[in-house]
């Protein structure tokens, strides 16, 4: 029996991945917040893009996600409501990098977007950027303002290859808002956007299938302790 469990295990390393992951939620909402200013051209822009559409993707299908952006001004790119992911992957393919850094305006917007759903459901906002704000006093009188208007908000921040004030900045915000900051290259965005929105609660199907693939490898190594031990009580006993 221990036997069929391991082989088991070991077994679904070899499932197809599927393409959108099932409805597995915990109520919580997800508002991505993505940096589109002009420092955000060219490369870093194309992986957040291909980042927000594998996180989009692999969320499960009743997913309550939205998306707005933020240069100079802010954007609602695609409104928070259930089914949300294919509106995140659809705004992130029209993404444009242009104009300046204006953090405590999203801050500030993304508020009224997460009010406009209604009800007290808590709610994580991920916040992505490459620079500090424009006014970065401003930027955490936002943060202070959401968090007293909303409670049950919470902001994770990823920033791309940022200085040391930017990184203060992002760390202030996270903290005020009761989240977490990472400090990525460009080329880590992806994987740990999916981590961020997995801790949202949303067992997204890239997280999935790295949780199988640490099981299965325990498995076989389960299984090759078993072998070699049956093999040496074998030897024992002859």
């Amino acid at each position: 029996a221990v036997f069929v469990v391991v082989l088991a295990h070991a077994g679904r390393l070899f499932e197809p991945t599927p393409q959108r992951a099932g409805p597995t939620r915990t109520g919580t909402g997800v508002m991505i917040v993505v940096d589109t200013s002009g420092s955000m051209a060219g490369d870093k822009l194309r992986r957040a893009q291909e980042a927000l559409r594998s996180v989009a993707l692999s969320l499960p299908e009743d997913a309550v996600v939205g998306m707005r952006t933020f240069s100079s001004g802010t954007r609602l790119a695609s409104p928070p409501r259930a089914s949300g992911s294919g509106g995140v992957e659809m705004a992130a393919n029209s993404l444009i990098a242009d104009g300046g850094t204006n953090i405590g305006g999203a801050l500030t917007a993304v508020g009224t977007d997460i009010e406009a759903t209604g009800g007290n459901a808590p709610w994580k906002i991920v916040l992505i950027s490459d620079g500090e704000g424009n006014d970065v006093a401003s930027d955490l009188a936002s943060a202070r303002s959401l968090a007293a208007r909303l409670p049950n908000v919470t902001c994770d921040a990823i920033g791309i290859e940022m200085n040391a004030t930017g990184e203060r900045e992002l760390n202030d915000i996270t903290s005020l808002l009761h989240g977490r900051t990472w400090m990525v290259g460009r080329d880590q965005l992806q994987a740990t956007l999916h981590e961020a929105v997995s801790l949202a609660g949303f067992r997204t199907s890239r997280a999935a299938r790295g949780a199988d693939i640490r099981i299965a490898v325990i498995a076989v190594l389960l299984l090759a302790l078993l072998i070699a031990g049956a093999l040496r009580l074998r030897l024992t006993m002859s």
